[in-house]
């Protein structure tokens, strides 16, 4: 039997208590740091509608390259680090062999689009579909990378079907994909013609990039994985549109 990990586990949060005037004397001399002063340019560049990741160092440009399986997990928030503990765990079975399937963001037919916790792209699917002008947050130019259901479940039966288990597996599309080109196309495809609203500002703690390395999934399905351009046409164009309410 092989086992395909992907189930949730309980949040495990860590309380780290430390004295204020050490926190104080910290955070007094950590203010000197180039890091520090990197971090107070990078504010500056935030307040002035440059929303680009740069270098904490330096404070230059940097650029989007794809997460390959071997990149240091870095999780920002507790969902993505509840994620990674699992792995751990599974990592650490010897009763069966297991596969580790790292999902991007899940899109495809029959996604709920009015849930309470639905997806970024269900939500600007649903505002779309509606009539509804999204807005986004920065300048729209967040890149996100989208997998097709369809790649999903082929990566499932490609993995039991292999003699040996692969470990880990980066399961996306490995095609960028920004924030107002993906409502763009969402408008395409539902046959409206509502465009984004770039509204500026931030939300703490949400990433700029996410890109995917997807050479390993192409040489593992045999074919390049489907791009949202083309799932979105098979998910929300008709007659194979996802749920409505």
């Amino acid at each position: 039997m092989r086992i395909l990990s992907r189930t949730i586990a309980p949040l495990l949060l860590v309380a780290l208590v430390c004295s204020p005037l050490l926190a104080a004397e910290k955070s007094k001399n950590l203010e000197a740091t180039p890091q520090a002063k990197a971090y107070r340019a990078l504010e500056k560049t935030v307040a002035a509608g440059d929303y680009e990741v740069r270098c904490t160092t330096c404070g230059g440009e940097t650029r989007v390259v794809p997460i390959t399986t071997s990149a240091v997990p870095a999780p920002l928030e507790t969902y993505g680090a509840s994620k990674y503990m699992q792995e751990l765990c599974f990592r650490g079975f010897e009763h069966a062999p297991v596969h580790i399937m790292r999902f991007s963001s899940v899109y495809g037919t029959r996604l709920r689009l009015h849930d309470g916790e639905a997806t970024i792209i269900a939500k600007l699917a649903g505002w779309i579909g509606d009539g509804h002008t999204p807005t986004l947050f920065e300048d729209g130019q967040q890149i996100r990378d989208w997998v097709y259901v369809g790649d999903v479940v082929a990566t499932a039966l490609a993995l039991t079907a292999r003699p040996a288990p692969a470990r880990v597996v980066n399961v996306c599309s490995g095609v960028p994909t920004t924030l107002t080109e993906a409502c763009e196309i969402l408008a395409d495809c539902l046959g409206t013609d509502v465009r984004p609203e770039v509204v500026g500002g931030f939300r703490p703690g949400d990433m700029r990039h996410c890109l995917g390395d997807a050479a390993p999934l192409e040489a593992l399905l045999g074919r390049p994985p489907v791009p949202f351009a083309d799932g979105a046409r098979l998910t929300f164009g008709a007659p194979n549109a996802a749920t409505r309410p």
